[in-house]
């Protein structure tokens, strides 16, 4: 199936694994003749009785007739999950060992019996591995037994704990913030690491994710999130970013987007402003989103139109270039060009002729009167 095809019927991030599927089998398989390969298939619902259709096993059927012959691959194992499965996978975090690396440990802290409790001081980056998997995500299991869930980086402790991990970097973390408190089932002191049994982090919740936040937020970018983004701003066109991403990843629009004669820190700057209005809209309460009262339609709906309109206010150019971009100057932003940016938007909804604002948001007609709009740029 052709990429335009895919990109009728599946979306975006299923059409990102099919291309890592697809690159595999190019580029690693013909490699990897003479080893064994096993292939892995795992279909997962939420029954409570695993009853697979005749139409399934006839999918089954294909699935394995076509990996043997495109991939030549005899071994294929499928597997079939029900409620019960699914339950029995979670619960298999429950049951593991894990380790902590350590920077320092005071020993014997308490110990009674069998009983034994350390303190232990540990790197914030090696606390992250703790808490997350090998793909780097978040083991939620080891929260379960907090009574609060996480409250979000609008809460004023954690706005807190998000400035220190961004911005004191001289200063030791632990000072700052209280610790985290882990029971456990064994424990196991080693010169620089613990071993955990049946770890669970009773006290350390907000500090926790926070900490996961900051750091997964500066490491990844999503592939097809930034597409978005770029659309937005490289081809000037937010409606056919939201409305329709799959789009970006056919061939002519993505090799638009993604160039060697593009200057790569054009792509960081243009993630880093959408960060700083995906934050300030995340922080307007429905009390205060102005597109809420007033058309029904969340401020939400309307990050990447905002982002077009805060581009344009910082370069002071609706017509800027690629070139124009390598200048943005993302540590200008600030709230009172986002309030503008707002101003501006409400501005346009105002005199736009659709009454469905959620509807004309997808429309190019909102392209069109962003780049037409009668900007009054401040010349300081």
């Amino acid at each position: 199936m052709t990429e335009e095809k895919l990109g009728y019927i599946y979306n975006l991030e299923l059409i990102e694994q099919i291309h890592i599927i697809r690159n595999i089998i190019k580029e690693i398989i013909p490699k990897l003749k003479n080893k064994n390969i096993n292939v892995n298939i795992i279909f997962s619902n939420k029954s409570d009785i695993i009853d697979i259709s005749k139409d399934v096993r006839n999918a089954e059927e294909i699935l394995r007739n076509n990996i043997k012959k495109y991939m030549c691959i005899e071994n294929i194992n499928v597997q079939y999950n029900g409620k019960i499965e699914l339950k029995k996978l979670y619960d298999s975090g429950y049951l593991s060992t894990l380790q902590l690396k350590t920077k320092n440990i005071i020993y014997d802290t308490y110990r009674e019996d069998k009983d034994i409790a350390c303190m232990a001081l540990v790197n914030i980056v090696d606390y992250y591995k703790f808490i997350s998997t090998e793909d780097e995500q978040l083991k939620e299991y080891l929260f379960d037994n907090n009574v609060r869930d996480y409250q979000e980086n609008t809460n004023r402790v954690n706005e807190e704990i998000f400035k220190t991990l961004d911005n004191e970097k001289n200063i030791d973390f632990w000072w700052l913030n209280n610790g985290v408190t882990i029971l456990v089932e064994e424990l196991e002191l080693k010169p620089g690491y613990i071993n955990l049994t049946m770890p669970r982090i009773v006290n350390g919740l907000q500090t926790s994710y926070c900490i996961y936040s900051d750091i997964e937020k500066n490491k990844i970018i999503q592939k097809s999130q930034l597409a978005q983004y770029c659309m937005t701003i490289l081809q000037k066109s937010p409606s056919i970013a939201r409305n329709n991403p799959k789009t970006i990843l056919y061939k002519h629009t993505y090799e638009d987007i993604f160039n060697k004669e593009i200057n790569v820190d054009i792509y960081f700057k243009i993630y880093l402003l959408y960060n700083k209005i995906s934050q300030l809209v995340d922080e307007t309460t429905k009390e205060k989103d102005m597109l809420k009262k007033k058309y029904g339609t969340s401020i939400v709906s309307f990050k990447l139109h905002l982002l077009l309109i805060n581009t344009i206010i910082l370069l002071k150019n609706k017509n800027f270039t690629n070139k124009e971009l390598e200048k943005l100057e993302i540590e200008k932003y600030d709230k009172e060009i986002y309030k503008n940016s707002l101003d501006i938007l409400l501005e346009i909804l105002e005199k736009a002729y659709d009454k469905n604002k959620l509807y004309y948001a997808k429309t190019k007609q909102i392209d069109f009167d962003i780049l037409n709009y009668d900007y009054k740029f401040n010349e300081k």
